[in-house]
């Protein structure tokens, strides 16, 4: 585990060290594995409804795990019941925490309550919203409402033709944050909700801080809305300023231009801090596909540019343990070859992009993985060491 936030955690460690396991954005099991040999075992329940009634439907895929104190997760309950020979059905905003399976509810806020027969008339703002990040700086957490909003008729006739995702089609409302205070026993408490001026999906986090005027600073990539006023228009990393005391959120690009950007991440040791870097996956998924070093200060991006055919993933910056600089340290990403249907591990140096190596994978990989680097601590050795 990394010593500071870690925003793109999907493996954890629970339960004392004793349970290693990938998290899953569904209903809050993990599929625990063993860390030497990699072989599955029992899956794991980390959440449970109120009072063990109903089901939690989805949770956030991507939250914050902070060394022994475990993470907090943003997840919806679903409850049902009978009113009056009619089924009447409830569904619920839950923030769980901990670092042992099952985490703790330690806020809950209804959204919408209805009967069978009021599903297809809810509001907009009763429809649940998706969640995909949360955002964590040193005193708050950030729970992040997007204009996809749930068709409970679709979800209660259990309609998947489209898949998960198209439980949850875009509407006219604007993204909105729930911003929590976070105390000192883990609890939190809500401050406030607000609403920004731009209608999307905010995907991956890159940053969130405080600034020196007390505002909630957050930069993640949002994705497009098509055919909606005042949507973002392409996959974009956007900086959000929250301010409480006036009760305000507003949207701004931090990189311009044609290019689309995707999967943004920083030096972890600048996580909840001010920071200047974002290594972030431009034109994701296409055969131009690149690594951009982005300035979020000054809105430009240096290229990190590959071998032809060479489509790469999420880019992941590892610190250099003695280093000065905040890009002083190494830009790790897995590539496709195309064309020879190879994977490589590509390795560049994250002042000057320059690569330095690539090492050719045992397996080919999918682009557009989420990726992530552990440090080469002893008890990972056997796993590398087989291939």
């Amino acid at each position: 585990m990394y010593d500071a936030a870690n925003p793109n955690v999907n493996v954890v460690v629970l339960n004392k060290g004793q349970v290693t396991a990938a998290n899953t954005e569904a209903d809050g099991t993990i599929c625990v594995f063993d860390s030497d040999t990699l072989e599955t075992k029992p899956s794991l329940k980390t959440m449970h409804p109120f009072q063990g009634k109903g089901m939690i439907l989805t949770n956030a895929a991507h939250y914050f795990c902070e060394k022994g104190l475990g993470g907090y997760h943003a997840a919806v309950e679903m409850s049902w019941g009978m009113d009056f020979f009619q089924p009447r059905f409830k569904f619920t905003y839950t923030i769980f925490h901990g670092d042992e399976a099952p985490y703790k509810s330690v806020f809950r806020q209804e959204v919408a309550s209805f009967k069978y027969s009021d599903r297809k008339t809810q509001p907009t703002d009763k429809r649940i919203a998706y969640q995909h990040t949360i955002a964590r700086t040193q005193n708050y957490l950030v729970t992040i409402l997007g204009s996809h909003r749930l068709d409970y008729d679709k979800l209660l006739k259990k309609d998947f033709s489209r898949g998960f995702f198209g439980l949850f089609p875009q509407v006219d409302h604007p993204v909105e944050f729930m911003v929590f205070k976070v105390e000192n026993d883990g609890g939190v408490q809500l401050v406030d909700t607000l609403a920004t001026n731009v209608k999307g999906m905010v995907w991956h986090m890159s940053n969130a801080f405080e600034d020196d005027d007390g505002r909630i600073v957050l930069d993640a990539s949002m994705g497009s809305i098509a055919e909606t006023e005042g949507g973002v228009d392409k996959s974009s990393l956007l900086r959000f300023n929250l301010d409480l005391q006036n009760k305000s959120a507003a949207a701004k690009y931090l990189l311009t231009g044609e290019t689309s950007y995707e999967f943004p991440n920083i030096n972890y040791r600048f996580h909840q801090k001010p920071y200047l870097y974002s290594y972030v996956l431009a034109n994701a998924y296409e055969e131009t596909s690149y690594i951009a070093k982005g300035n979020v200060v000054e809105g430009t991006e240096e290229q990190l540019q590959l071998p032809e055919h060479w489509i790469p993933s999420e880019p992941v910056f590892v610190p250099n343990p003695e280093g000065k600089s905040e890009d002083d340290g190494a830009i790790l990403t897995v590539a496709v070859d195309t064309k020879k249907s190879e994977s490589h591990l590509v390795i560049a140096d994250g002042t000057t992009l320059e690569i330095m190596a690539t090492v050719k994978a045992p397996v080919v990989c999918n682009f557009g993985l989420h990726c992530t680097f552990v440090p080469g601590q002893k008890e990972f050795m056997n796993v590398v060491s087989k291939y």
